[in-house]
């Protein structure tokens, strides 16, 4: 089991108006600690740091979206840089209502992840350089004035430029079913309750297949 705790802080500016749609946009910082439930696996517990800024583009029931991140991992027992990536991403998103109260939102998200690991003997440092397809389906159902629940599938398939023998590259297929809860007690405070299960195969035979459950309240 693994413990995450996450701060972040974030600008958004007002909505501009731009022909027929609205443009809006973000940025902010992140910073996650991540504590492994197994103290004998607690030299390996670290930190991750993120800037990252977003723009959005809504033109009546589609969204359209372009964005970056900035991310280090850093271990927490000597604050060593471990891990560093730049990712720019590109999505769309369609919204289709059902009735008043609930709507299905269907989504595509491509990106790339420029990767650097530190150097270690036979491995590049761009060993985790990869691309991700990121298509979802969310179902909103807004049950009362404050209470909102969104059950939602996500598939995610990444292709690795080098596979774990580094002879050629690798591809990982992630299935993702989860569900979250939104209870909103006004217009600047909301309670967030959220549950999903994770499952990735590889067609890498020395990457192992896992499953994985997470949950939380934000």
């Amino acid at each position: 089991s693994v413990f995450v705790n996450t701060a972040q802080v974030a600008f958004t500016p007002p909505a501009l108006t731009l022909g027929p749609g609205k443009l809006t946009a973000d940025g902010g910082f992140a910073s996650q600690w991540y504590n492994y439930g197994n103290t004998s696996m607690s030299a390996e517990d670290f930190d991750a740091q993120t800037v990252f800024v977003n723009g959005k583009y809504t033109l009546q029931k589609w969204q359209f979206g372009l964005g970056a991140n900035y991310t280090r991992l850093l271990s927490q027992h000597n604050y060593e840089e471990t891990y560093t990536e730049w990712l720019p991403n590109l999505s769309a998103q369609r919204v289709v209502p059902l009735n008043d109260v609930m709507l299905v939102a269907l989504s595509d998200q491509v990106d790339y992840h420029f990767t650097r690991v530190p150097s270690i003997a036979g491995s590049p440092a761009d060993i985790n350089n990869r691309f991700d397809n990121n298509v979802m389906v969310t179902f909103s159902w807004q049950a009362t004035r404050e209470f909102v629940i969104q059950p939602y599938y996500r598939f995610q398939y990444s292709l690795y430029e080098h596979n774990t023998a580094l002879t050629s590259n690798r591809s990982d297929y992630l299935h993702t079913v989860g569900i979250v809860a939104i209870y909103t007690f006004n217009r600047y405070t909301s309670l967030r309750v959220f549950f999903n299960y994770n499952a990735l195969q590889s067609d890498d035979p020395l990457t192992p297949a896992y499953h994985e459950d997470d949950g939380g309240v934000g």
